[in-house]
């Protein structure tokens, strides 16, 4: 602590090279692990849902964003579960690009969608559980599917 008073204790712990009591300190090198930029996509394609009836345009590019995110987290994912998310996330990331897209070029065309899908109230279910709904798609089939080193007839070996 500094003997110049409370004015003092304030420039210190402003400018001084002591961490506060309680402050977190992070590694010069740090970087967020790969669940902290699955979880911010997460968020990013649920908020685009959320707004999809509001803005098609920023809801597109925030599923967009989002889901391509959670896409590339799970990109170098070895595991087959890992790999059929990755195929569910990109096919909801690219529909975030249709419908940014379609707002762009086709307006009439993609309000009229959007308020009939906007009608049954499935709009922000259908744009938060179909990644979901797409990898476990993709899941069964890799798992239904015999591997082609498996050796069965007709499959090369």
């Amino acid at each position: 602590m500094s003997s110049s008073g409370p004015e003092g204790d304030l420039i210190d712990y402003m400018y001084g090279d002591q961490p506060a009591e309680g402050a977190t300190i992070v590694p010069a090198g740090a970087v967020p692990s790969n669940w902290t930029s699955f979880y911010c996509g997460l968020l990013i394609g649920a908020v685009g849902g959320v707004l999809v009836s509001l803005a098609p345009w920023l809801a597109g590019a925030l599923i967009l964003v989002g889901y391509g995110l959670a896409a590339w987290t799970l990109w170098s994912a070895a595991k087959r579960f890992g790999r059929a998310l990755c195929f569910g996330f990109s096919l909801s990331a690219l529909l975030g690009a249709l419908i940014l897209a379609g707002d762009i070029f086709f307006p009439a065309t993609t309000w009229s969608v959007i308020s009939s899908v906007g009608n049954f109230g499935l709009m922000l279910p259908a744009v938060v559980l179909m990644p979901w709904v797409l990898g476990l798609m993709r899941f069964a089939y890799l798992l239904i599917r015999p591997s082609a080193r498996s050796g069965l007839p007709g499959r090369p070996a």
